[in-house]
């Protein structure tokens, strides 16, 4: 071992005192001004050869001690680094804590803790290659663009629904774990982090199937000016496809419940029969209208379309089987 290793270092003066020669490196440019490297014979033959051939004489009896120390650091240097996020970050994230700290935060004046609560309890986000991303929350949810900077560890979400950015400084990153702390909200950096804890989580994900697919949840997207009746069956038309495939889902993976929190629909699900309500519809189904006018109207055609159904599906095996026959008819009805 410790011959190789004399025969390598050997070598390696042969290749310094190639790699210095005048014709390798004739000039160097610097605008107008022009340096010759006259130098590089000096520090070849009075500085690189005499420190390599004294390494060579005297440390010989040291090398496989350095070789053996030399590959202890590099394996613990491979072991201590952390992975950082792969092309970032592109999953589906549960956010399982929202850690409270200071909640007013005094640079932007907003109440971060809180305003986290809103829009991520116990919610979803999946950020997809395309930049774009969808959030369930438990209060609300939302579709927007997302930028990652693998320089200064920072994710941005821009909400189409909401010109107010919010930016996370990306703390700690483990492959299937993610901990996220506030970096800047509306522009202005923040003081309190407020730190986000989320788990990769598929939940809504299942065979060829993804409810949180952009092109799925497009109706979520709140529009710019008040809709025609038309443009709001075409918003009604989609809403109704979500809630197909997601009844479609829980009926293929044989689920035994479904979770409404996330539908943000006026119908309601029961045992035996869907309805929507008298009065008053969902905050959240109002957000995704201009207005209350809209928005009104809108759960005044779904009603129509309820009504619409001949007679509701009866002897199904499962409840969602017989939802997803009745939201078929309420879809064909929505298409006159």
């Amino acid at each position: 071992m410790a011959e190789w290793l004399g025969r390598a270092l050997q070598k390696l003066v042969q290749r310094f005192e190639s790699a210095f020669d005048l014709n390798f490196f004739p000039l160097y440019n610097f605008g107008y001004a022009r340096v010759f490297c006259f130098w590089e014979g000096f520090i070849s033959s009075h500085i690189i050869k005499p420190a390599l051939i004294y390494f060579i004489c005297f440390m010989r009896p040291y090398y496989p001690f350095a070789l053996l120390l030399t590959t202890l650091l590099f394996a613990s240097s491979c072991l201590h680094i952390p992975d950082k996020p792969h092309k970032p970050l592109c999953a589906s994230w549960k956010v399982t804590r929202i850690e409270e700290g200071e909640n007013e935060d005094e640079a932007t004046g907003v109440r971060m803790f809180d305003m986290l609560e809103v829009r991520m309890k116990d919610g979803y986000i999946h950020l997809y290659d395309t930049g774009t991303y969808t959030m369930f929350g438990a209060n609300t949810s939302s579709l927007g663009q997302w930028k990652y900077s693998k320089r200064d560890s920072l994710l941005m979400l821009t909400y189409f629904s909401d010109t107010n950015a919010i930016v996370f400084k990306v703390l700690e990153y483990d492959k299937t774990w993610l901990k996220l702390g506030v970096s800047a909200f509306a522009g202005k950096p923040t003081i309190a982090a407020t730190p986000v804890l989320l788990k990769e989580d598929p939940h809504f994900e299942y065979k060829q199937k993804d409810l949180m697919a952009p092109g799925l949840n497009s109706w979520r997207k709140r529009p710019l000016h008040a809709e025609t009746d038309a443009e709001i069956r075409k918003r009604l038309i989609a809403h109704i496809d979500y809630l197909i495939a997601y009844f479609e889902m829980t009926t293929d993976n044989g689920q035994g419940f479904f979770e409404q929190w996330h539908l943000e629909t006026p119908i309601r699900f029961y045992s035996n029969g869907i309805a929507t309500p008298a009065k008053g519809q969902p905050k959240t189904w109002l957000g995704w209208f201009y207005n209350d006018v809209d928005a009104a109207r809108a759960a005044e055609i779904i009603g129509d379309a309820m009504h619409s159904i001949n007679k509701y599906p009866a002897n199904t095996s499962t409840f969602t089987e017989a939802y997803i026959i009745a939201l078929k008819e309420m879809k064909e009805y929505l298409r006159r």
